[in-house]
């Protein structure tokens, strides 16, 4: 969502005169940004606001491509437009994304990876950590984290609080992705999930089996991966 707007003076609801925006609102809005337009309209009620904090994860509104619109009018008469627009579609082929990495030479390895684990619970998009040679010549472990401006703050907060690092470095990046869609596939065994990639042009590129799916099922019907993975794989080259 971008910035929501909000009116200003005093409203009549059913219980009295009322504040505008209302209590409520502010309540619910908390955290979200906002702007004042001056407007003596209620722009957002409580319930518009509650639909926003259910739905809407990101605070501000990143790059997307539109693939579809809804507009609803309503019927204040002011100098502007009493029009809501909602847009729905995907993201575009690069997003800013941030970097979050830190060096550790004192830190068991057992430690290092349940960090790691917890870590993976906050939302980032990717968590990595691999050997580095410090200072006279210690072995340490950088770890580094993929995510976004939502989860950042967690992920900052768990390397300071979990770790023996004293600092962090973070940094913006861009980064381009095919955009994903999970696509399912009967079988003579069961239902597998397969991982569709569809590259800017709308073209299928990339096709990935879920492996997880593959070995219940080859559990179950007690037969190798390999015979299994190789009657799917013809199977998944025939989706379109």
């Amino acid at each position: 969502s971008g910035p929501v707007p909000f009116g200003s003076g005093i409203i009549k609801i059913s219980h009295g005169e009322l504040p505008n925006p209302p209590p409520l609102t502010i309540r619910i809005l908390t955290g979200f940004p906002v702007y004042f337009t001056g407007l003596p309209f209620e722009l957002v009620t409580p319930t518009g606001a509650t639909i926003l904090r259910h739905y809407v994860n990101l605070k501000e509104c990143p790059p997307f491509v539109i693939e579809s619109q809804g507009i609803g009018f309503g019927n204040y008469e002011m100098e502007r437009p009493d029009i809501l627009r909602i847009f729905m579609g995907h993201r575009g082929p690069s997003e800013e994304i941030f970097v979050v990495e830190t060096d550790i030479d004192d830190m068991q390895m057992e430690y290092v990876g349940a960090v790691v684990e917890r870590i993976r619970k906050v939302g980032p998009k990717e968590v990595v950590y691999f050997p580095v040679l410090m200072k006279k010549g210690r072995i340490g472990v950088r770890i580094s984290v993929l995510c976004d401006e939502e989860s950042l703050d967690r992920v900052v907060d768990l390397l300071l609080s979990e770790t023996t690092t004293f600092g962090v470095r973070m940094r913006r990046e861009n980064r381009r992705t095919l955009r994903r869609e999970i696509r399912t596939l009967d079988t003579p065994y069961g239902t597998i999930r397969v991982k569709v990639g569809y590259d800017q042009k709308g073209r299928m590129v990339k096709r990935h089996v879920e492996f997880d799916d593959v070995k219940e099922l080859a559990e179950q019907e007690g037969l190798p991966f390999s015979k299994l993975l190789d009657e799917i794989r013809s199977k998944v080259d025939g989706l379109s």
